[in-house]
């Protein structure tokens, strides 16, 4: 997913221009027309803001992401959130934890547990799996009660 994300980003800056080695990822913008409020002129056409400089780093990407996040609808919602996500979805999905610890960069197990957080939805599907599994091998609990009061089982 981070490998698209990074192809899209790089198909964008290629559509700027030359794309080289030395350019950052995250470029910082600069504004190549007069500014009127958040459109900018060349006297004749409007044009949205689409410049950016390669050859300097965006300084600070907060105010971008709140904006991001407000307009989606996630007031709040963290950057960060995302690892935590990123880590519970692998974790359902079967990878195992020296995996999961591995790709994160956890040293150790109490940290993936502090990022792990096993969804409702994972754990009631966990147990509908075992509740089927149990009734297919015979070992539901009406069953195992009957055998328990059986007379070969009291001697």
């Amino acid at each position: 997913m981070a490998a698209s994300a990074l192809g899209r980003l790089r198909r964008r800056a290629e559509g700027f221009g030359t794309v080289e080695p030395s350019h950052y990822v995250f470029a910082a913008f600069t504004p190549k027309f007069k500014l009127n409020g958040n459109r900018m002129l060349d006297g004749v056409t409007d044009y949205k803001i689409t410049a950016f400089d390669p050859n300097r780093h965006l300084h600070s990407w907060r105010s971008a992401w709140r904006t991001l996040t407000k307009k989606a609808g996630l007031k709040g919602f963290r950057f960060h959130d995302l690892r935590h996500c990123a880590i519970t979805q692998l974790a359902e999905n079967g990878a195992s934890d020296s995996t999961i610890m591995a790709i994160a960069g956890h040293v150790s197990r109490r940290m993936l547990e502090r990022y792990s957080h096993v969804r409702m939805e994972a754990k009631r599907t966990a147990l509908d799996a075992l509740a089927a599994s149990t009734k297919t091998a015979g070992y539901d609990t009406k069953h195992d009660t009957n055998l328990a009061n059986a007379p070969a089982y009291r001697a």
